[in-house]
């Protein structure tokens, strides 16, 4: 994953955790976050924000869907993917940076 994909998973997950605290999570996970709060707290454009969410459409971390009128996206974190991605990064960047560590 790049530092946008980064950036959007980690502001996600931060609305995630705090939804799910409210106890206002819908439809078995889901929750909202604006494209205005995605900018501001990663100052991501609405262009780079897409092409992270859609990244991370693709590698199954990230489920959307539109609600409401006017229709706000909704978000869920598919938190099992997330984690075999981020064990897969940490072991290729700890095997990758060690030289020591070959096998």
């Amino acid at each position: 994953m790049n530092l946008f994909n980064n950036l959007i998973i980690g502001e996600l997950y931060s609305e995630y955790a705090y939804w799910e605290k409210q106890g206002k999570l819908v439809d078995g996970g889901y929750f909202y976050c604006t494209r205005n709060n995605l900018q501001e707290n990663t100052c991501l454009s609405p262009y780079e924000q897409r092409k992270a969410i859609s990244k991370l459409i693709e590698h199954e971390i990230l489920t959307t869907k539109l609600k409401g009128i006017p229709a706000v996206t909704y978000y869920k974190i598919n938190e099992n993917k997330l984690m075999e991605l981020l064990e897969l990064q940490t072991n290729t960047d700890t095997t990758s940076s060690n030289p020591s560590c070959e096998k």
